[in-house]
């Protein structure tokens, strides 16, 4: 029996290994679509040239599993100067905040936060003038409270009635 197990353990340990790789491989590749989607949007846009394009592919490239960019503008910046790309901080900021605006909305965004208030920004034409503004507000100045759930708070701060702001 003691043979036995140490087999089926091995096979257990074979299979989980397989599955951890398997699941990095996913994610690698799931990544890789999403960067070629995101790409082929920007490309779309008449502001974009191939300089943006370089930039772009460079920001994809180092977006972590949840699309989230965590790296350093100048982190970008030297990579693309390694590959003889001359950028500036703001090029690669106004390239970055194209991005944000692609489908979906919210990606290469740096926290929650941030992808809340685009996807808000996008989804605007959609709310009344006063909801939109409310919502903003919300998001950008009374973060912290609305994530803790702080009515009370939020709707001395805000001045709004609470139906409006539920």
């Amino acid at each position: 029996k003691f043979i036995q197990f140490n087999k089926k353990k091995s096979r257990l340990i074979f299979f989980l290994d397989f599955v951890v790789c398997f699941d990095r491989f996913f994610h690698a590749v799931l990544l890789d679509c999403l960067a070629e989607l995101l790409c082929r949007q920007l490309a779309l846009q008449e502001h974009i040239g191939e300089r943006e394009m370089a930039i772009a592919e460079e920001i994809l490239g180092n977006l972590d599993s949840d699309g989230y960019f965590t790296e350093s503008i100048e982190l970008i910046v030297a990579s693309l100067q390694q590959a003889e790309v001359i950028v500036s901080n703001a090029e690669v900021e106004a390239v970055l905040h194209s991005i944000h605006f692609l489908d979906p909305a919210g990606i290469a965004v740096r926290n929650v936060q941030q992808r809340l208030m685009v996807q808000l920004q996008v989804a605007a034409h959609r709310y009344p003038a006063a909801t939109y503004n409310v919502a903003m507000r919300l998001l950008g100045d009374y973060y912290d409270d609305f994530l803790n759930r702080r009515l009370d708070m939020l709707l001395k701060k805000l001045g709004v009635p609470k139906a409006e702001l539920e």
